[in-house]
């Protein structure tokens, strides 16, 4: 086929919170601009807020207006890593034309591959958010926070928030191919058909590992630009672009075959003993009209209806904070772990990421549907004379024992393959490890038996956990059928070897604790003693 221009339009609809960012807090907010009450999310502050209320914002990636977009950048890599996961060798040489390559290493310098890079006739833009241009559109602020390891309270300093996208949204999205033949674009629309919103994988920006930035494909136009829309143009296009003189082409996208993922997937439900609330601030007026802040159950993004839900980062967090204490507790080692995450246990660095490499565990929102909210009234008590203190009555607004369904995934192992990175030679493997395997199942065993509570106010004795239903059963079925599939996996999956002599999914768990317990020592006996301990 005769390679032509060709046009591909379409859109991204944002499925769960999107957050690209730059690195860096916001130092100039954009300045106010005029929206409709349905445009902007319900959690969003308003323009005036209380000097010194809010931590600082972290920023997104936005235009000269002030309008979130997605970088070119971001789609092109996402493209990359669903081809390096699904295509074949040939197919793949056909990807290389389109999206570019870069030179072999490790062959001789004087062999010319070996030294030239060569550019992809795809060339990407930037895709631009769908909104009506006179009503302005104010990406929402999410707050965050670390857990603290010992208390499992906020870490002081560790308050944080960021700019998202609600779901909903949708960026415009083009693709011009300078030279290309109709059998490379319908491979290419068969890689974008692929993006649907799923899981981790249809994924961008942060926080993908915690349910964020799962977008959708949703196909528009393909144009063509060949011989006799050359020639119409060259004659009558004086003071008009090529682009007006493409027609409108039907190419067929090609089945692009999904890999099964190796992965296990557990769903089950939370029962919530008592109050829960996950809380978001809101800016309101007193009596004396002066702006206070108030705690309230979170709404759902894009909406402005409000119902109980975990967000994936929420759950995340407290696992991960509740796996350091029982990895401390294993090993007895309490010396401090490295702030920027660049010194873990493997088996830790695996579940939760480091500063190598991204988290194997992948936690989804938990929501809860019908539920019923309630308002606590709380008095601070003088310390002094034990009666209420003056202008300290407050309330808050709560779920009562909230059911919350949802799934976290356990990625075993990446597939090991020539990655579309643009180095050919390079090839991208990452397993988890089989001691990793074990503190998960120590981890879900005390979120079953009611040890890690969860939400806002976990102190004032809200989010406890009374039971985890997996199925007909709770926690003991759920550890069981992670290691039945952990076995029917390992044959696949060369780090879990170890596990290919058990007979059963609980002879699976029982082995991945004792590798913790052999890994926790081997880390202790690695680790500095301690300054306290010499003295």
């Amino acid at each position: 086929m005769t390679p032509q221009r060709w046009i591909i339009k379409g859109k991204l609809k944002v499925i769960s919170p999107l957050s690209i960012r730059t690195g860096f807090d916001e130092t100039d907010p954009p300045a106010p601009q005029k929206r409709e009450a349905a445009s902007v999310e319900p959690n969003a502050p308003p323009d005036a807020l209380p000097e010194g209320q809010f931590a600082p914002v972290v920023g997104i990636e936005m235009d000269h207006e002030g309008r979130p977009y997605v970088p070119a950048t971001a789609l092109k890599g996402l493209l990359r890593a669903r081809a390096a996961a699904s295509l074949s060798v040939t197919e793949k040489e056909a990807l290389f034309r389109l999206l570019g390559d870069q030179p072999e290493p490790g062959r001789d310098t004087n062999d010319t591959a070996a030294s030239i890079g060569f550019g992809g006739h795809a060339e990407f833009r930037n895709s631009m958010l769908n909104h009506d241009p006179n009503n302005g559109y104010r990406p929402a602020i999410r707050g965050r926070t670390a857990l603290h390891e010992g208390s499992l309270t906020a870490e002081d300093g560790q308050l944080r928030q960021d700019r998202i996208v609600a779901p909903g949204a949708t960026f415009s999205v083009k693709v011009v191919f300078c030279r290309a033949t109709e059998a490379e674009v319908a491979l290419f629309l068969g890689l974008l058909a692929l993006i649907d919103g799923n899981d981790a994988s249809s994924a961008l920006g942060s926080g993908t590992s915690q349910g964020d930035g799962r977008v959708e494909w949703l196909a528009d136009d393909i144009w063509r630009f060949g011989q006799a829309e050359a020639k119409e143009w060259q004659f009558r296009g004086a003071n008009k672009t090529w682009e007006d003189f493409a027609t409108k082409a039907k190419v067929v996208p090609v089945k692009v075959t999904r890999l099964p993922d190796q992965r296990v997937t557990l769903l089950f439900t939370l029962a919530i003993e008592g109050h829960f609330l996950v809380g978001a601030a809101e800016v309101v007026k007193n009596a004396e009209g002066t702006s206070v802040l108030r705690k309230r159950p979170l709404r759902l993004h894009g909406r402005d209806d409000t119902t109980a839900r975990l967000p994936g980062s929420g759950l995340d967090g407290a696992l991960r904070a509740q796996a350091k204490r029982i990895y401390r507790t294993i090993s007895q080692d309490f010396s401090r772990w490295g702030d920027d995450d660049t010194e873990l246990p493997d088996s830790f660095a695996s579940l939760f990421g480091s500063a190598r490499a991204g988290s194997l565990l992948e936690c989804e929102e938990f929501k809860c549907s019908p539920c019923t909210l309630v308002e606590q009234e709380f008095v601070a008590i003088d310390r002094l004379s034990g009666g209420g203190a003056d202008e300290r009555k407050f309330s808050m607004r709560a779920f009562e024992s909230p059911r919350l369904e949802g799934r976290i995934h356990l990625v075993l192992g990446r597939r090991t393959e020539t990655a579309l990175t643009g180095k050919r030679s390079m090839n991208a493997e990452c397993s988890v490890t089989p001691a990793a395997i074990g503190l998960l199942a120590l981890t879900l065993k005390d979120l079953g038996c009611g040890d890690i509570p969860l939400g806002a106010a976990t102190r004032k004795g809200y989010g406890g956990v009374r039971e985890l239903v997996f199925g007909n059963g709770g926690w003991m079925d759920l550890l069981k059928h992670l290691g039945d599939e952990v076995l029917r996996l390992s044959e696949t999956v060369t780090s879990l070897k170890p596990f290919r002599a058990c007979l059963t999914g609980r002879q699976v768990i029982e082995t991945a604790v004792g590798l913790l317990h052999e890994e926790a020592r081997t880390w202790k006996a690695g680790r500095p003693i301690p300054e306290e301990a010499q003295a």
